[in-house]
């Protein structure tokens, strides 16, 4: 575990190093001059905020957690360790995700199926809530006199397709899709057998907790959405200490063309 602990360690400063020699250091350097230390403060601030949201967000996800400060805080940390991984990784924000279940585990004792689905049901709201977040995002541009005919298309197939997966995933989830799987190959191999199984296992944790806990899913979603909106406050502010203002609207459409392309 070590040796990947280093080379993690050592891939990580090597894509720094990289990406280092490869930007315009004066200019970075000069742009954080003109933000100063009220700009990057603010920007920090705001970022906290919406890093609090999300793991609040999670916890809300974790019926064995309780809604307090103590657990907000735990998932506040599992959180940051986890998405330290998702940075440090190329797995498309999935490489931390199993360092989240495994603290959660050995710290809380919280099982893996339950931490699995949480995980999983945290990332469908917050696709939820982006979702909505995109689709006033691409109003915005569609008014928008800066923006193509080209531009437009291609930022309406993309929101469509992007809408299209999320309610895919969630309806795998609410009506326990993959249980389904698990009768078909439930007396094939044991390995195959058991994947299903623990594919069920996960599957009921989904059922419960959109069935048990609407509430905590309707909490979840306003705080992943609020999560989205502290995103356009940070273009807001970075742009108003770089001396280039920019309109509500204008970051809106900046953030979501952002998180359309992520």
């Amino acid at each position: 575990m070590w040796v990947l602990r280093l080379a993690y360690i050592g891939l990580g400063i090597a894509l720094l190093v990289g990406i280092f020699l490869h930007a315009d250091a004066a200019e970075i350097i000069r742009l954080i001059g003109e933000v100063g230390v009220a700009g990057v403060a603010a920007v920090t601030f705001l970022y906290f905020l919406a890093f609090l949201a999300d793991s609040i967000s999670w916890c809300l996800t974790i019926p064995s957690a309780a809604n307090t400060v103590v657990w907000f805080r735990r998932t506040f940390m599992v959180r940051l360790a986890g998405e330290a991984f998702n940075n440090l990784l190329p797995a498309a924000g999935f490489g931390g995700e199993p360092v989240k279940a495994e603290i959660l585990k050995r710290r809380y004792d919280i099982d893996f199926d339950e931490t699995a689905a949480s995980i999983v049901i945290a990332r469908t709201i917050n696709m939820m809530a982006l979702i909505g977040f995109l689709a006033v995002g691409l109003a915005l541009l569609m008014r928008s006199p800066s923006f193509g005919h080209e531009m437009r298309l291609i930022a309406a197939l993309g929101f469509a397709l992007l809408s299209a997966c999320t309610l895919a995933l969630f309806v795998v989830q609410r009506y326990r899709m993959t249980s389904r799987l698990e009768a078909k190959i439930g007396g094939g191999a044991n390995w195959a057998t058991r994947t299903a199984t623990a594919l069920s296992n996960v599957d009921q944790r989904f059922h419960e907790f959109y069935a048990r806990h609407r509430q905590a899913f309707l909490a979840a979603f306003v705080l992943a959405a609020m999560n989205w909106v502290l995103g356009v406050l940070e273009i807001l502010v970075t742009f108003h200490f770089l001396g280039r203002p920019v309109s509500f609207g204008e970051a809106w459409i900046i953030e979501a063309v952002t998180q359309m392309v992520r």
